[in-house]
């Protein structure tokens, strides 16, 4: 298991920055390697939702979990056919918003054996970079009117 953290302050209010991480809908936006999102149900505070991920030459994958609206974020958690603990942490500050993401996983059991040749590092590393992206993309679509 692995767990990767990045942080960004985001000149825009706490509930416009939640709003956009809380709608499941946006997850493909956020997200580099999403194709696509569906909603599979809904309530006030939950979405169950299946997204379709793009890893590289392993193709597409289907992931399915639930985005649970919190206090002071949004955290999705998924368990097949991968292990995924993604927060998103939303805390307002004077003129804008901190936002923290983080992402926690365990590698899928096919790429397991190839994961011991890869240093935990560079995996590391890739998924800052997409964390990143995700928090450019969140910055990009909290500025649009």
């Amino acid at each position: 298991m692995f767990t990767v953290e990045r942080k960004r302050s985001i000149d825009q209010p706490a509930e416009r920055i939640k709003a956009i991480v809380a709608d499941p809908n946006q997850l493909s936006r956020l997200m580099p390697r999403a194709e696509r999102v569906e909603v599979l149900a809904r309530s006030e505070n939950r979405a169950r939702v299946a997204v379709v991920v793009r890893l590289g030459k392993l193709g597409l994958q289907r992931v399915e979990g639930e985005a649970r609206l919190l206090d002071d974020g949004v955290r999705f958690v998924a368990v097949q056919p991968l292990q995924l603990d993604v927060r998103w942490t939303i805390l307002p500050r004077d003129q804008g918003t901190d936002v923290v993401v983080r992402l926690a996983a365990e590698a899928p059991a096919k790429l397991a054996a190839m994961a011991r040749f890869i240093p935990q590092r560079m995996i590391e590393e890739r998924i800052g970079v997409e964390l990143e992206s995700a928090l450019t993309a969140l910055a990009g679509a909290a500025a649009q009117p």
